[in-house]
């Protein structure tokens, strides 16, 4: 593994954030609403706080939720980069194993680009499940043409991993291995990521990582693709994946309510845009970000257990108001500020769990059950330290049970729950069981 490169810590004032504006945050993000776990920001290159909410750490994996499709999004750059794989290559092409007789005529102009941007056409979720990804060619109705109608979903990043493996004969992360994480820092001993029934990475979703490794990635793309003088990333790319493809104003089919306003400004190359000139973002449900601000030169990456479920809003505003007290200067404080911070960062633990939230139920799996319809197994993803349901604050009552059997876990019963069945509980009864081990 090529030697990690250490960022520079430094005291916060120097590259012109306020221990003030810090505070202020950190106070916010221990509102009731989210349980914080971790949180580090970058500025010019050095690392100006870092935090985690004990019983997090620095070298805990954290389920990234769909930031993961940020990382599957990098390993199709990196592809195209070394020409095993283009933009403009059509799918039909690609899996023709899987391609229905007759096909339809908006499937056989889908391309790379296509489900890159999550507008292949497709005008509902197709799950990754047990026969997958046959399903999804049969039960997919391409009613749009492609490039024109923006669907967010799991399907796209899933079968971009199942076409890397074809190209070249490595899973997902066997390839990022070699091509990225051992190039930027990144253990890849130290990173988990699940895999859908037919043993194909659950791209979209299933990713366990640390927080650092998730801003690592970020700085890559700041840095336009480059990382110490090596281009990893063709600066062709990185502006795809970073600048509005596609009209995301139709999120989860609702038009621009407050719950998704930071989801209706476009949407990359597996990346979100964030509003104004406020750059872009990886962004996993339950408050999962990977946040870079081109223009201040900054990163942001936080790992969290929100309530606000799919898209965490509250801790994005609180970021955007943190963001609005970046000096281009130094800051001039007083040094009990510096000491106060440092102070706060040393007591840092989860204190309570959030509204809405059921009580912890230790791992590993146990028959529970959980008051709350509408609820989503969120924890089983990302959480290492325990086992919680995050409940919808709807009456009722749902039982289920998560077993270990030959390396998946089943469910006797699909979680009830809006459109969270298909998009969390389906895909959750057939991932790999490694993260508790």
């Amino acid at each position: 593994m090529k030697t990690k490169k250490e960022f520079e810590r430094v005291v916060p004032q120097t590259v012109g954030i306020s221990v003030k504006a810090i505070m202020k945050l950190l106070d916010q993000l221990e509102g009731e609403y989210t349980e914080i776990h971790s949180i580090m920001v970058m500025r010019h290159d050095k690392i100006a706080l870092e935090g985690w909410w004990a019983p997090y750490s620095p070298d805990i994996k954290h389920m990234m939720m769909s930031a993961s499709k940020t990382f599957s999004g990098t390993a199709i750059g990196i592809a195209c980069h070394e020409g095993i794989l283009s933009l403009e290559d059509r799918l039909v092409d690609l899996l023709p194993q899987y391609i229905p007789d007759p096909c339809p005529e908006n499937l056989k102009k889908v391309t790379v680009r296509d489900l890159m941007t999550m507008s292949s056409g497709s005008d509902r979720e197709v799950p990754v499940d047990e026969s997958w990804p046959q399903n999804y060619f049969e039960q997919t109705n391409f009613a749009y043409e492609p490039g024109t109608s923006f669907l967010y979903n799991n399907a796209p990043a899933t079968l971009l991993a199942k076409i890397l493996a074809e190209k070249t004969g490595q899973s997902l992360p066997g390839f990022l291995k070699e091509k990225l994480f051992e190039k930027i820092g990144i253990d890849p001993e130290n990173i988990t990521w699940f895999t859908a029934p037919d043993g194909t990475s659950f791209a979209s979703g299933g990713l366990h990582c640390k927080s650092e490794d998730l801003l690592r990635l970020m700085r890559l793309y700041l840095h336009h693709g480059k990382w110490d003088g090596e281009e990893i990333l063709s600066e062709q790319f990185v502006d795809f994946a970073t600048s509005p493809q596609v009209d995301s104003s139709n999120i989860f089919g609702y038009a621009k309510l407050d719950l998704f306003s930071d989801n209706v400004f476009g949407y990359g190359g597996m990346m979100w845009i964030s509003h104004d000139d406020l750059g872009y973002r990886a962004e996993g449900a339950y408050g999962q970000f990977g946040i870079v601000v081109p223009k201040l030169d900054l990163i942001i990456a936080i790992t969290q257990s929100s309530t606000e479920s799919p898209v965490s809003q509250t801790t994005l505003d609180q970021v955007w108001e943190f963001v609005e007290t970046i000096k281009d200067e130094p800051v001039q404080e007083e040094e009990t500020m510096v000491r106060a911070l440092n102070d706060w960062l040393t007591r840092l633990c989860v204190k309570k769990q959030p509204k809405g939230c059921a009580d912890p139920i230790d791992i590993p799996c146990h028959e529970f059950m959980t008051e709350g319809k509408g609820v989503t197994p969120a924890v089983l993803f990302y959480d290492p330290i325990r086992l919680r349901t995050e409940a919808q604050n709807r009456k009722g009552m749902t039982s289920f049970r998560f077993e270990k059997r030959t390396g998946f876990l089943h469910s006797t019963r699909s979680l009830t729950g809006i459109d969270i069945r298909s998009r969390y509980s389906r895909t959750a009864c057939m991932c790999q069981w490694n993260w508790m081990r």
